[in-house]
């Protein structure tokens, strides 16, 4: 998991839960004891790497520290976002969409 999935999580959990506020705290917090079993990556020696990467796949320096890190270690890209999925594929980034996971 990349260093930076937590902050995404947020994002999803604040922009599309139709919960108060406690109740969307209380999901992140559970959420986040969840990613403390993962392994955490990040792109710390690699953003020369990364900005190579936004350069020449017209991404955002965010999206391509997905993409970079995907590609370093040789894991797969589960993203929604349409840039970011069709970069890693022309990298050969094996890249999917997150309901693909669910057939």
């Amino acid at each position: 998991m990349l260093d930076l999935t937590q902050y995404e999580l947020g994002k999803a959990i604040w922009n599309n839960l139709q919960h108060d506020r406690q109740e969307k705290l209380l999901l992140f917090e559970t959420c986040l004891e969840f990613l403390d079993e993962m392994n955490m990556l990040d792109v710390y020696g690699m953003e020369q790497d990364v900005a190579d990467t936004a350069v020449s796949e017209r991404l955002t320096f965010y999206d391509s520290a997905y993409v970079t890190v995907a590609g370093r270690y040789g894991l797969e890209l589960i993203t929604d976002d349409g840039d970011m999925l069709a970069a890693a594929r022309r990298l050969g980034i094996v890249a999917m969409r997150s309901y693909s996971i669910l057939d």
